[in-house]
């Protein structure tokens, strides 16, 4: 699947790479420490054209060419990942889902990394989105683009 990284919420260059959802997978697992949310990495599971914004930032949504998979943050401080990660499982949905930097036990925050069968056109990916709100029996998720430590669980 190919995937695309930017640095830092402020990188205005891109990072593209070819991996298997086993190696996004085992990356999660082996997280690096930053000091500050906005130097962490994005990762975006998408191919980004040349196109810039008008601040100059290859992130942004009329960029995007190719989705390979889909994010979403779940930021409603009730519903603990492990939650997530048993509605999905039992929906069949391969899924990674782990810890946002604000995350604590009492205020659960988390992030879900979807990846799709097969690469897919820009424009089906809000489709797919939506279908896997309802699959997830609606657990707030909403695609926003923000770093997360990689503390993670994968459905497999």
């Amino acid at each position: 699947m190919r995937l695309t990284m930017f640095h830092s919420v402020f990188d205005k260059e891109k990072a593209e790479s070819d991996r298997t959802w086993p190696q996004v997978v085992e990356r999660a697992h082996n997280p690096r420490e930053y000091p500050r949310k906005d130097a962490m990495p994005l990762l975006k599971l998408a191919v980004y054209g040349e196109h810039r914004s008008n601040d100059g930032f290859l992130r942004n949504g009329a960029n995007i060419d190719f989705v390979s998979g889909s994010e979403g943050d779940y930021d409603g401080e009730r519903a603990h990942p492990e939650e997530a990660l048993t509605s999905l499982g039992m929906a069949n949905v391969r899924a990674l889902v782990y810890t946002s930097p604000s995350h604590t036990p009492d205020k659960p925050r988390w992030r879900v990394l979807l990846p799709f069968s097969v690469e897919l056109p820009a424009g089906h990916r809000a489709a797919i989105d939506s279908r896997t709100l309802v699959s997830s029996r609606r657990s707030a998720l909403s695609s926003k683009s923000s770093a997360h430590r990689m503390l993670a669980r994968a459905v497999a």
